[in-house]
C-alpha cells in the first residue's frame, strides 16, 4: 500500500510534467522496485496479521480471568487446570505454569508465568522485529537503485546536448527508487510502533493479572 502511494505520487507529478509515466518509473529500476514492492507488501501484511491476532481481548478474555479468580478463592486448582487446557489462549498457558510450580512458593510462581508469558508472546516480538528490518532495509535498496542509476547515466561521458537532457530526465527517475524506499521504511516504523506500544500495554495487563492470580495460589506465602 505505502509502495502503491509512493509510486502514485510520483506518477502524478510526473503527469504534470507531461514526460514519464508509471511504465517508465517501474522501468528505469525493475528489480530494486519489485523488491521494495515485495518489503511494502509484507510490511502491510505484518501489521495487518498482527493487529487481528495481538488482541487484549483475545489473549487475556475478560470472562477466563473471572472464572479464574472464583475457582482460587474456592482453592478449586484441579478444576482451573481443566477449564485452562480446555481453552487455547497466551492467558490460559500462563496460569498453566502458575498451577504446575505453586508447590514451589510464591516466587517461583511469579517466575514460571512471567516467562511462560514472554514465550507466548516471541511471536508477535519477532513480527515487530521483522517490520524494524523492512524499516532499515527499505531506504538502502532505495538508495541503491538511485545511485545504479546515477552511475549508468554517467558511465557514457560522450554525450550531446539531447543526450544530456534526456540523461537529466533519467535521474529524475531514478531518483524515485529513493522515494519510494523511504516512505516504506517511514510506514513499517509507524506499524512497527504502534504494535510495540499495543503489546507493551497487554504484556502490563498479563503482568499485573498473574502477580493477582499468583498470590491466590499461593496463600500460604502471604505475610
Amino acid at each position: 500500500m505505502c509502495f502503491f502511494s509512493a509510486i502514485i505520487f510520483a506518477a502524478a507529478q510526473a503527469e504534470v510534467a507531461g514526460s514519464i509515466d508509471l511504465r517508465q518509473i517501474f522501468q528505469s529500476s525493475p528489480v530494486i522496485y519489485s523488491i521494495l514492492l515485495f518489503l511494502s507488501l509484507a510490511s502491510v501484511s505484518l501489521y495487518v496479521y498482527s493487529l487481528i491476532t495481538c488482541r487484549k481481548k483475545e489473549l487475556i478474555p475478560q470472562e477466563f480471568v473471572k472464572k479464574s479468580y472464583l475457582l482460587l478463592q474456592k482453592q478449586d486448582h484441579q478444576k482451573l487446570l481443566r477449564l485452562c487446557k480446555s481453552e487455547k489462549h497466551v492467558f490460559s498457558a500462563i496460569v498453566i505454569r502458575g498451577l504446575e510450580s505453586k508447590s514451589r512458593g510464591l516466587q517461583a510462581v511469579l517466575h514460571s508465568m512471567e516467562s511462560q508469558g514472554k514465550t507466548s508472546l516471541s511471536g508477535f516480538w519477532s513480527r515487530l522485529s521483522i517490520l524494524n528490518d523492512i524499516a532499515v532495509i527499505s531506504p538502502m535498496f532505495g538508495l541503491l537503485g538511485t545511485i545504479l542509476g546515477m552511475f549508468y547515466a554517467f558511465y557514457d561521458t560522450n554525450r550531446s546536448i539531447e543526450s544530456i537532457q534526456a540523461l537529466f530526465d533519467g535521474l529524475g527517475i531514478a531518483i524515485g527508487t529513493t522515494v519510494a524506499g523511504l516512505i516504506v521504511a517511514i510506514s513499517s516504523m509507524i506499524f512497527s510502533a504502534f504494535l510495540k506500544h499495543r503489546l507493551v500495554h497487554i504484556l502490563q495487563v498479563i503482568q499485573n493479572e498473574s502477580v493477582r492470580l499468583g498470590h491466590l495460589l499461593t496463600p500460604e506465602q502471604e505475610v
